[in-house]
């Protein structure tokens, strides 16, 4: 994976992320993990779609399309499946809570930083 900083535009917030860049890593995702850090996530590219199935705590699911423009943002906790977002490009996984706590909203513009 490849770290990478994700500064949202709109709402002065930064996360640490790891970015997926193989099919591998996006299949494996945060299943290995027993928690996440509360500034930290993880960018699924592509991804149209997540599960829990198998986790052990609650995350956001942040959708993002091409254009680094957030369309859709769900609370999952374990065992559930987000619906599917046809226009997503992409997903940033983040602590439970994150977005409420961040006032991250549905429009917001991000950049990213290597």
């Amino acid at each position: 994976m490849k770290k990478v900083i994700i500064n949202f535009k709109n709402i002065n917030a930064t996360l640490q992320t790891s970015q997926t860049t193989n099919v591998l890593e996006r299949m494996i995702g945060l299943l290995n993990k027993k928690q996440l850090a509360e500034n930290s996530g993880i960018w699924i590219s592509p991804c149209k779609q997540v599960h829990t199935w198998f986790m052990k705590f609650s995350i956001d699911a942040v959708f993002v399309d091409n254009k680094n423009k957030v369309i859709a943002i769900e609370e999952l906790k374990p065992w559930k499946l987000s619906k599917m977002h046809w226009k997503a490009a992409g997903v940033i996984e983040t602590p439970f809570g994150w977005s409420k706590k961040n006032k991250l909203s549905v429009g917001s513009i991000f950049e990213v930083k290597l």
